[in-house]
């Protein structure tokens, strides 16, 4: 159970990660879109999207969303616009789950572009280009 003043401080945390994690997304596109090196070119298309997703992740975690737990129990309830707007539960848990899924398939896109990158041509590991004939 908690009190009115951990919930307000657990808000509080909340709104504060909300404001940091957004300046540190800034940084992080201007980066990836302004300063990235020749060299890397190709793999900062997996890097923007993989920001993209993580940013609209923390959007819809801490403003739309925005979770109180209830502790002890592992559950919690919705304080943010969509909850307020009346939008199910099944609604806010979807954008949390399918947020976290899109973020795991662009770390693992991420990842097999490094294999076929770092395979040779001749391996049998590495995949064959997709022909559009």
């Amino acid at each position: 159970f908690y009190t009115i003043e951990m919930e307000r401080a657990f808000s509080l945390a909340l709104h504060i990660h909300s404001a940091v994690s957004s300046l540190l997304h800034c940084a992080s596109f201007y980066l990836l879109l302004l300063k990235t090196p020749p060299n890397q070119r190709e793999v900062r298309t997996f890097l923007v999207f993989i920001q993209s997703i993580l940013w609209l992740h923390d959007i819809s975690f801490d403003v739309l969303v925005h979770p109180m737990p209830l502790a002890p129990l592992p559950a919690a309830y919705f304080r943010g616009i969509l909850a307020r707007m009346g939008a199910s539960v099944n609604i806010m848990m979807g954008l949390i789950v399918g947020f976290g899924y899109l973020i795991a398939v662009a770390f693992i896109l991420c990842f097999v572009h490094k294999h076929q990158t770092i395979m040779g041509d001749s391996s049998k590991f590495k995949m064959s280009k997709v022909s559009n004939h």
